[in-house]
């Protein structure tokens, strides 16, 4: 597990950290969290991470992205408007390039489908 693996790094280190955490994966589960879209780009799944107060009580939601919600929450992370061309122009970039460059530069396994959470997966949080 890394926690806030990101701080203190940005542009291209990040995207090497995002790298060498995916060559991890390849042999262990790996569990990140991170702020930064360049390391998130290069997960293999994406968990978005969401806190809520009511009154007293604070809880954490999680939701598994994919597709279309997986480029929007890359573009909100790079800190564009989300809603903008550009900004998913930006993020489908470095989603695709994160996948190829894993597959081109890190040790993986040929052929072999990841497995994937289930589509739309949703867990309501309890309180912390």
């Amino acid at each position: 597990m890394f926690d806030e693996v990101d701080a203190g790094v940005g542009g291209a280190v990040a995207w090497e950290v995002g790298a060498l955490m995916r060559r991890v994966a390849s042999h262990h589960q790996v569990l990140a969290i991170s702020h930064l879209a360049q390391i998130a780009a290069r997960a293999h799944h994406h968990i978005v991470v969401r806190k809520s107060e009511g009154g007293v009580v604070t809880t954490s939601d999680t939701t598994v992205v994919h597709d279309d919600a997986r480029v929007v929450e890359i573009a909100r992370m790079l800190g564009g408007d989300a809603d903008r061309e550009v900004s998913r122009a930006h993020a489908r970039e470095l989603l695709a390039r994160g996948g190829q460059d894993a597959a081109v530069t890190l040790e993986t396994t040929a052929g072999q489908p990841a497995s994937s959470p289930r589509r739309g997966a949703q867990r309501r949080g309890k309180p912390v």
